[in-house]
């Protein structure tokens, strides 16, 4: 399986001979004025798609990783997962 950025890449480049999960990942992450969290929007969508862990469990992982300059930022994080995250249809 392969999740791609359909804001960059063009479907011609897609491979054929795997699923293909395509995200307007810039787009999405555009609307809600943040072009910088595209990573996760995909991120959204990968945790979707694979089910490897519970959305909220990601969201609360935010507090370990954001650093404390950046913590202001985590509601824009959150954002964007769920934005990759409604995306992908079940």
């Amino acid at each position: 399986m392969q999740i791609i950025n359909s804001s960059l890449i063009s479907i011609q480049y897609f491979r054929k001979d795997i699923k293909t999960i395509c995200v307007p990942a810039n787009e999405l992450a555009e609307k809600i004025n943040s072009p910088k969290l595209a990573n996760m929007v995909i991120l959204g969508a990968f945790i979707k798609v694979t089910q490897i862990l519970p959305l909220t469990e990601v969201k609360k992982s935010l507090n370990d990783v954001i650093s404390i300059h950046y913590m202001h930022l985590k509601t824009k994080n959150e954002e964007a997962l769920e934005l990759g995250f409604d995306f992908v249809q079940d």
